[in-house]
């Protein structure tokens, strides 16, 4: 009987070490999600100010990239 009541205590606290990492695990993916949101909104603002450079830029006129153009991009590409 005592082997039993031991068995059953053992699976229930297994059970519940189970449960508990599983909550962790969900927690860890939605931190990840939201991380990716934002790393998503920041790469879509990022295209967006690349996509005016290349339209705007005098590099269309010139021939050649100006200095202050290419400041712009190394300010933007974290250079």
């Amino acid at each position: 009987m005592k082997s039993i009541q031991t068995a059953i205590f053992s699976i229930l606290l297994l059970l519940g070490l189970f449960l508990n990492n599983l909550s962790a695990t969900q927690t860890s993916f939605e931190r990840d999600i939201q991380q990716l949101n934002i790393f998503k909104n920041v790469q879509s603002e990022m295209f967006q100010e690349m996509k005016f450079i290349h339209k705007y830029s005098e590099r269309n006129e010139l021939g050649y990239i100006s200095n202050v153009e290419n400041d712009r991009i190394e300010i933007l590409l974290g250079l």
